[in-house]
């Protein structure tokens, strides 16, 4: 079997920096470079490179067992480049952080956007917040829309630039009943929430997908009904009825939203991102 020379097809960058592995892919050594938090690249030979970013995942909301359903966190966006040139220099590494719990308290609330990973110009967006009652916000991958019981219009989910939107909140006219949307993920949008005179339900999280260089990841949150929890999609995280929180999410991926009882339960925390950098030796 005949084994193209991958390395005359391209100058060979020399650098260093993240934690480092070594494989041989088709006869081919690579040099790995993955970063769990922001550091540096230093490139002492310019050359080119391949690499991964995945941002952090959105939260979903969060407040009183009650009236409300609550939104799931979108998934972090995704960005891979092949080829990239880097100059000789110290390149910064940002890596974005799952968003921030949302603690519930008197006034229920949104949860929060995933940070951003940036590598060498480009970027992978965090994963949008979920929403208490209102459209979900934007990301890498949308957070599930919100609602009121007793509602007239459906509430949109977020758009997802690098990924997939989050599920919509119906409209709960006539009905006591709610239904949080999914937080959308890397491999599909997420799910709507769903009132009946008898039942509401969450939607499920947009499933996550198996990024270059990082495995599965970027799935969406959960969804929170009156009587059916939204699954997590992908290591996004399922959400809380009448318990004290959400799980937190893993891999850049959203939060499920979370309706305690109790004023001190919370939303889950995004999943944090990644950074994974590839060169031949």
């Amino acid at each position: 079997m005949l084994i193209a020379n991958v390395s005359a097809s391209r100058p060979i960058c020399k650098a260093s920096g993240g934690s480092i592995t070594t494989t041989i892919e088709s006869g081919v050594t690579y040099i790995y470079h993955t970063y769990s938090g922001s550091s540096a690249f230093n490139v002492t030979k310019k050359g080119h490179v391949d690499f991964s970013l995945l941002g952090g995942g959105g939260s979903g909301a969060s407040g009183l067992a009650g009236s409300r359903g609550y939104g799931g966190g979108g998934g972090g966006g995704v960005l891979t480049a092949i080829r990239n040139l880097v100059s000789i220099n110290s390149h910064s590494v940002i890596v974005g952080s799952g968003a921030a719990r949302r603690v519930a308290g008197s006034t229920p609330g949104n949860g929060y956007t995933g940070g951003s990973s940036i590598f060498n110009g480009l970027g992978a967006i965090g994963g949008g917040g979920g929403a208490a009652d209102s459209n979900g916000g934007s990301g890498g991958s949308g957070g599930g829309a919100g609602c009121l019981q007793n509602s007239a219009g459906i509430r949109t989910g977020g758009s997802g630039s690098q990924g997939n939107k989050g599920g919509n909140a119906p409209s709960t006219s006539g009905f006591l009943k709610i239904g949080g949307g999914g937080g959308g993920g890397r491999g599909g949008a997420g799910g709507n929430g769903s009132v009946t005179s008898t039942r509401g339900i969450g939607g499920s999280g947009g499933a996550g997908s198996t990024v270059m260089f990082i495995g599965f990841a970027a799935g969406g949150g959960g969804g929170v009904g009156n009587d059916s929890s939204g699954s997590g999609g992908g290591g996004g995280a399922t959400s809380a009825i009448r318990s004290t929180n959400s799980g937190d999410a893993t891999n850049g991926s959203g939060s499920g939203g979370a309706r305690p009882n109790l004023q001190t339960g919370f939303s889950g925390a995004g999943g944090n991102g990644k950074v994974v950098i590839r060169r031949i030796k």
